[in-house]
């Protein structure tokens, strides 16, 4: 059976309530942020001083440590998968397509070689992703058959949006 193609203004139904998340590796910086702020609480100055910044300036260092922290951590693995939670209001009414996107799971390969044959060409090859496998991701919006979800649509989308689903847990409705 082939795929069923969804695209902007389809009437749609959730039949499983998985809002997606985001696509990504185990881990983000923001899994991070308590170790970073240990670290940075022991930043001491030649004279044994503890640092301290302005809040601005102190954001953007936790930041940063964070980050670091993440990246020597290899984000939590190599593997790249689609995060979701539950959301059980996702399977009141139905919701009109807003947009569709792909993204992008598989386990990640580093780039190897990076020198030359004998014939002079060469060896290396760039990373990217083994057994990489693409799904489809719709951003929901609430349909006009209720004022009130209407109006709280309106405030959503103002923040970023409605609701993402995967397009494997929808089912369009005439």
């Amino acid at each position: 059976m082939p795929d069923i193609v969804y695209r902007p203004g389809d009437r749609v139904r959730v039949l499983e309530p998985r809002r997606f998340v985001r696509c990504g590796y185990p881990k983000v910086p923001a899994d991070y942020a308590v170790a970073a702020e240990e670290l940075y609480r022991q930043l001491r100055t030649p004279d044994g001083q503890a640092l301290r910044f302005g809040t601005k300036a102190e954001g953007r260092i936790l930041d940063a440590l964070s980050y670091g922290l993440a990246q020597k951590d290899h984000f939590g693995g190599p593997e790249r998968t689609v995060h979701t939670e539950q959301d059980l209001s996702l399977l009141e009414g139905t919701y009109i397509v807003q947009e569709v996107r792909s993204v992008k799971t598989g386990r990640y390969y580093p780039p190897s070689g990076g020198g030359t044959n004998y014939w002079g060409e060469s060896d290396w090859e760039p990373g990217g992703l083994a057994d990489e496998k693409v799904h489809r991701i719709a951003r929901l919006k609430y349909s006009d058959d209720s004022k009130v979800r209407s109006f709280l649509y309106s405030l959503i989308s103002f923040a970023g949006g409605g609701p993402e689903v995967e397009v494997c847990h929808l089912e369009k409705v005439p």
